[in-house]
Formats: structure tokens, C-alpha cells, sequence
């Protein structure tokens, strides 16, 4: 099982969803935690279960349509 929270870019959050849906990890929540910063940034709240590695590429493979370093 994984669990997890990813701070994205309002401009970042289609893609991500996205691939991690296609890939069996479903977002739970998405929301801000922060009023009026710049970049707007919005918080995913993601949940999966399955093969470890599965998941631990699906998590790499959405992180890099990020700006993310």
C-alpha cells in the first residue's frame, strides 16, 4: 500500500492525475493549504495498493511531468 501527498502547480495537476489514475494509484483529496502564494500550489492526496515497484514507478513517472527537482 501507498500513501502520500504531492504539492503541484495548479497548471501540473491534470497530467499528474491523470497518469496516476491510468496506473492504479487514485487521487483522495486535492486542495490548498496556503491562501494567496505565488505559484498557486494545490495538495494531492494519492492512495494505491498493488506491486511495490508498480507503484514506485508510477510515482516517479507522474512526478516527472513536474517542474519538480
Amino acid at each position: 500500500m501507498v500513501i502520500g501527498n504531492l504539492a503541484l502547480t495548479r497548471e501540473e495537476v491534470g497530467a499528474v492525475m491523470l497518469k496516476l489514475q491510468q496506473r492504479g494509484i487514485e487521487p483522495t483529496a486535492l486542495h490548498n493549504h496556503l491562501l494567496g502564494e505565488t505559484p498557486h500550489v494545490l495538495n494531492m492526496h494519492t492512495a494505491g495498493q498493488g506491486d511495490a515497484v508498480n507503484m514506485a514507478m508510477t510515482i516517479h513517472d507522474a512526478i516527472a511531468l513536474t517542474k519538480t527537482p
